[in-house]
């Protein structure tokens, strides 16, 4: 199990700078036609912020269970206990956050005139897609799952705990 365990932590490390490098190139594709893309541009801006933000406090939590070596703790703490539950729950927040921002965003953006879009094409060299949409979802999914694997290795953790210490407990009164 000592495996599994730091194969999700390992996995949350790289979601968490997966999520951020998508965060952090969202709206590079708009940024120049600010004056082209109406309410769509503003949407994404604060959706952008509002991610980035989020992705910050995700890469934080990530390295303080690096820190606190929850991938590779045989017994959680306490301190281990409060910041993976943290993050598991970041992260379903974040991906829940971001899954709801992008349909939105899309119908925005289908709202842009074929004019503005070409304009920004060509500021842009090249074609202007709602692809990183798409991928907002599929990383909102991911983030979602590894934010269960996260909660999931935590709970066993906790159960473990649990047990050791009913075990602990017996052999005391075994002993009297």
């Amino acid at each position: 199990m000592k495996k599994v365990q730091l194969v999700i932590f390992i996995l949350a490390l790289i979601t968490s700078i997966v999520y951020m490098i998508f965060v952090l190139g969202f709206s590079t594709n708009y940024a120049i036609g600010a004056g082209y893309l109406g309410d769509f541009y503003q949407d994404a801006q604060k959706a952008n912020k509002h991610m980035f933000d989020l992705g910050l406090w995700i890469i934080i939590l990530v390295g303080a269970n690096f820190l606190l070596h929850s991938q590779k703790n045989k017994k959680f703490y306490i301190s281990n206990f409060v910041v993976s539950i943290s993050l598991s729950i970041l992260m379903m927040f974040a991906a829940i956050t971001t899954y709801g921002y992008m349909g939105p965003l899309k119908a925005s953006f289908d709202q842009i005139s074929e004019g503005n879009l070409l304009i920004l094409s060509i500021i842009n060299g090249g074609e202007t897609t709602t692809k990183n949409l798409d991928q907002g979802v599929t990383i909102s999914y991911i983030l979602f799952v590894q934010g269960i694997l996260v909660l999931g290795i935590t709970m066993y953790k906790l159960y473990t705990n649990v047990i050791r210490v009913k075990m602990k407990k017996r052999r005391k009164e075994a002993l009297q």
